[in-house]
């Protein structure tokens, strides 16, 4: 079996975990695949080294990633281009997409002796300016702080959904459900759905609450024209911000992806055993 071990931070305390692991994949009959950047941290006759990350996680049979949610969402992107299991440590603050904390290393015999479920989540496409993104979590589109008040209608199969006047609104998959829709009133998705979380950003209307759609079908949200033709707008998808004028109309489409997100987790894995852990805990 070829194990990836990949991180994108190599922090004392992800090297920490790091190490951990692969003391317990020498355990079994693995060989453990790491960037050539990355391996010089480790030494051991089980780790083979590679240039290229898409070849790395070509090659392995589960990918496992060490680092906070960011990480994890970067990583899971790439691992649906080739179809490819991800199982998550954690190695920063909240880890709410990992499967597995640092203190529970002594899961991935489990990992490696097969007793797991993989969950398969949606992913989201974006286009607009002529280019294609893929979203894990959410697509945010909100306005400059300096600017006017963001107006927009979002429609699907050409059928207006709602209109509304606001800081910006939140796309989000059932998997970034509990990040920022969560914070801005969105509901909390089964991770597992196939549905689409609509979350206005500081509307300007007491009326307008979250909506859950059907992920099938196309969605477009249509910026209407601002009266400052300097106004911008920001496009947010998983973290990675681009900036917009709002100088002329513009049109965001956003699509089912074809691909998903493959999740490894323990067999007693228990989604609703994490929003208490990690969402509720401190209130108690």
């Amino acid at each position: 079996m070829n194990i990836a071990l990949l991180s994108k931070h190599f922090k004392t305390n992800i090297c920490n975990i790091i190490e951990k692991i692969i003391s317990e994949l020498s355990n079994y009959e693995c060989d453990i695949l790491m960037h050539s950047s990355s391996s010089k941290n480790f030494s051991n006759s089980k780790i083979t080294c590679f240039d290229d990350p898409d070849e790395i996680i070509k090659k392995s049979d589960i990918v496992f990633v060490v680092g906070g949610d960011g990480t994890i969402v970067h990583y899971a992107k790439e691992a649906a281009k080739f179809d490819k299991p991800i199982f998550g440590i954690n190695g920063g603050n909240l880890g709410f997409l990992s499967a597995c904390d640092k203190d529970e290393i002594l899961k991935v015999r489990e990992i490696i002796e097969g007793n797991y479920l993989i969950s398969e989540r949606l992913m989201l496409v974006i286009e607009f300016e002529g280019k294609h993104f893929t979203a894990l979590n959410d697509v945010v589109v909100n306005r400059n702080a300096d600017a006017s008040i963001l107006r927009y209608d979002v429609s699907k199969k050409g059928k207006l959904i709602c209109s509304h006047s606001a800081d910006g609104i939140i796309f989000s998959t059932p998997t970034g459900s509990t990040a920022y829709s969560l914070s801005a009133g969105g509901p909390i998705i089964d991770e597992n759905l196939g549905s689409i979380v609509l979350t206005p950003i500081c509307a300007h209307t007491l009326a307008t609450r979250s909506m859950v759609l059907d992920a099938s079908g196309e969605l477009s949200l249509s910026i209407k024209k601002s009266k400052n033709e300097n106004d911008e707008f920001f496009i947010s998808i998983d973290g990675e911000t681009f900036r917009q004028n709002l100088s002329e109309n513009k049109t965001i489409k956003i699509t089912k992806s074809k691909l998903t997100a493959k999740f490894i987790e323990p067999m007693n894995y228990n989604f609703y055993d994490k929003i208490r852990k990690k969402l509720v805990g401190d209130l108690q």
